[in-house]
């Protein structure tokens, strides 16, 4: 191998360049040799590597400046050999070699298929301290059939993933981010990008040799023998959840575990039908699978109450909003009280069968649970005295992976384990509980797609609050973390965060990894070490307050932000703003917001609310007009202004028709006159236009007119009191009626 210094002012018919032999065929000079040297790659310090086919073999050149063969010899080192890994998986017939940002060196090996990556190595070879080398990828290519054969040309691009084409084979492989994972230990994603169809217009690839790629991760392959060239563009894994997209049965969504219960090639994920009965598993279309389960011989408007049986006819027995086709008729009473099933949880694991519903009266259960079936477990009373308390154990519940889709429900409980309090390789509903009392993580959601609900987590002296590793998902809300002393949410998964309050943590309050992906509405972030630090671009957040951490936000642009309050200055991105929020008292833990905080009717116009989430971490409607100028705006962060002082008179309540044109409602005592109000249905919603009708010092109302024939009207009432201060219009389901309109003359 030659280095040939500054060629450009230099030839063979003119002024001679300086040609330098590095290597010969002496190799190191230790006795491993060079033969039928192949490819050559440098890393940025300048270091050379070339492979060697017939010796099975790749050397490195320590920066060969001022070196050489015939003078003083250069600084050589084999740094893998035909042992390959040392684990069975030989390196025979070199070929292909690169490096990536990091000095690692990925070889080829055509004559065992597969490709090796060697670890920075600068200061390890076969002969002396030996390198850590791990294969990426061997002949099973993908695992889905495509398999590799003859792997020659290597590169990289510029996120670390490597791309080899198989010569034999007539295909090309994309690895992803291959720096941490293996064929033994954690596979990594690999996935077919082309194959010998070519284009699928009838232009083959044959014999792929030479593979690149662009700077916007365009990859080209040349195919010798079938003389043309592609060029391949596209997202490998759409959803990100670790299936190839031509394997996926759900590109667009993330669905890690391909779930597809009626076997229609459409995974659960996308399939609005799962069990192909007619009735759709979201029916009401709010979003939410189960939010409305069809009740009482209902079956359109509402969502299948049985989604992975098939059931036409929505029976629903009990009316409990679980079918009767998928209601297991098991159910156990469990507690140490005479007249029980069973005295423990643990004792009614083994009689419980999938769908079976275990009712725990109060008291303190100290077996840890392994809880291999999908099971509802519900404490009678509440997680003040009632209590899973497994101090010896690793972990007081832990959910077994399974093959057959369902989810298991655990509601009511305060849960303590010594090392992992909750420990789910299965999708779980966390629902009503307290999580403490645990020295490593609280709660782990592995594997499946997560819920919790009004979870208390408390982790005073344990490392992690919540751990959700890449390829979960979880849904929360109304959650309380805190006191975890690295991360309160670890997250390398997908996680929706709704009406969250994540506070006075010593480490980091949320912590994304570069596979992590994070959805973030009305959350406060304060009283953390670090507040947000996200390596992922992933990101969404809006009406969230992350202030008063020692450091608020790192590693995300304010693109990601609306609505919110941050430490750092956003103020550029649409609503939001980056000044004191004015908590309560945030040495005492009290985040609420005072009437005096610029959070306070910060949020978007009512008119954007689409009622998600309805209420605050309070409990109360998430928009309330908190000002009283008849706009009700939402707040930013968990909490909703209580507005209940300020607004004076109250809201008329029972607001009915007592026929086509009289209005009636309830007396409201601090009202002495009621103004009626009205407008047009198609225009009713979080933020609406009325009209005066007149006013009233009674509670009830004659209307003089009705609405045209295919139309209708909406009314409203509002009382003023002695002083001339009106009240608002009303509750709707989540918010405070707004009012736009003229007041009555």
């Amino acid at each position: 191998m030659f280095k040939i210094d500054t060629p450009g002012t230099c030839s063979t018919g003119g002024t001679p360049c300086t040609i330098t032999e590095l290597i010969d065929t002496t190799g190191d000079g230790l006795g491993n040799i060079l033969d039928l040297p192949r490819e050559v790659a440098l890393d940025s310090a300048g270091n050379v590597y070339v492979s060697a086919q017939f010796s099975g073999n790749v050397f490195r050149i320590a920066t060969p400046t001022g070196c050489s063969t015939g003078g003083t010899p250069c600084s050589i080192t084999e740094i893998i050999d035909q042992s390959g890994d040392g684990l069975g998986n030989t390196f025979l017939g070199g070929w292909g070699v690169t490096t990536d940002a990091s000095g690692n060196v990925y070889a080829t090996a055509v004559s065992t298929a597969s490709v090796f990556r060697i670890d920075t190595p600068g200061s390890c070879a076969t002969g002396g301290t030996p390198c850590t080398i791990t294969e990426i990828i061997d002949s099973t290519g993908d695992g889905a059939g495509n398999t590799l054969a003859f792997p020659s040309q290597i590169t990289m691009d510029s996120s670390g993933n490597v791309y080899v084409t198989g010569r034999t084979s007539a295909n090309a492989f994309r690895i992803e981010s291959p720096a941490t994972c293996g064929t033994i230990a954690d596979p990594c994603l690999i996935c077919e990008i082309i194959d010998a169809t070519g284009d699928g217009a009838g232009n083959p690839l044959n014999t792929p040799t030479g593979i690149g790629v662009d700077a916007a991760n365009n990859v080209y392959v040349s195919g010798r023998t079938s003389s043309n060239a592609f060029r391949i563009t596209g997202d490998v894994d759409i959803d990100d959840d670790g299936v190839c997209s031509g394997n996926d049965n759900c590109e667009t969504l993330f669905n890690p575990d391909q779930d597809d219960n009626d076997g229609d090639g459409d995974g659960n994920a996308c399939d609005p039908d799962d069990d192909d009965d007619g009735i759709l598993d979201d029916g009401d279309g709010s979003g939410t699978i189960g939010d409305a389960p069809c009740t009482g011989g209902q079956v359109v408007g509402c969502d299948d109450n049985c989604q992975f049986v098939s059931n036409p006819g929505q029976s629903d027995g009990d009316g409990n909003g679980v079918g009767t086709a998928c209601e297991s008729t098991c159910f156990f009473v469990i507690g140490p009280q005479a007249g029980t099933d069973f005295p423990t949880i643990a004792a009614a694991l083994p009689s419980a069968e999938d769908g079976c519903r275990l009712l725990v009266k109060p008291g303190t259960y100290t077996d840890s649970l392994v809880i291999d079936k999908y099971l509802r477990i519900t404490a009678e009373g509440s997680p003040a005295d009632t209590f899973i308390d497994v101090a010896g154990g690793p972990s007081a519940i832990l959910l077994s992976d399974r093959a057959i889709p369902g989810r298991t429900e655990i509601r009511g409980f305060t849960i303590r384990g010594d090392t992992i309090a909750v420990d789910s390789l299965e999708s779980i509903t966390l629902e009503d509980c307290i999580v403490e009392g645990f020295s490593q993580t609280g709660i782990r959601l592995d594997l499946g797609e997560h819920r919790l609900t009004d979870v208390t987590l408390d982790a005073s002296g344990a490392d992690v609050g919540i751990e959700l590793p890449q390829f979960a998902s979880a849904d929360v809300e109304r959650l309380l973390a805190s006191g975890a002393g690295t991360t309160a949410l670890e997250v390398a998964g997908e996680v929706t965060l709704l009406t969250t309050m994540v506070v006075d943590n010593l480490g980091t309050g949320i912590d994304l990894t570069a596979t992590g992906s994070l959805t973030m509405s009305y959350v406060t972030i304060a009283g953390n070490g670090v507040g947000l630090d996200a390596a992922s671009s992933t990101v969404a957040v809006d009406h969230s307050i992350i202030y008063d951490n020692t450091t608020d936000v790192l590693g995300v642009a304010c693109t990601a932000f609306e609505f919110s309050d941050l430490g750092i200055d956003c103020t550029g991105q649409p609503g939001n703003i980056s000044t004191d929020p004015l908590f309560v008292d945030a040495g005492t833990g009290d985040y609420h917001l005072l009437v005096s905080s610029p959070a306070v009717e910060a949020g978007e116009a009512p008119e954007l609310f689409t009622g998600v989430p309805c209420r605050d971490f309070d409990g109360r409607r998430r928009l309330l007009d908190a000002d009283g100028d008849g706009t009700a705006n939402s707040d930013m962060g968990a909490y909703e202004f209580d507005n209940a002082p300020a607004l004076l008179p109250g809201d008329p309540q029972n607001l009915i028709m007592t026929d086509q044109t009289t209005l009636d409602w309830d007396d409201e005592a601090a009202s002495v006159v009621y103004q009626i109000n009205r407008g047009n249905l198609a225009t009713l919603g979080y933020d609406y236009v009325v009209e005066c009708l007149g006013t009233s010092v009674s509670s009830t109302f004659q209307v003089t007119d009705l609405p045209p024939v295919n139309d209708g009207y909406f009314y409203t009432v509002s009382g003023k009191d002695m002083g001339g201060e009106e009240g608002t219009l009303g509750f709707g389901t989540c918010a405070e009626r707004s009012k736009i309109f003229d007041p009555c003359p």
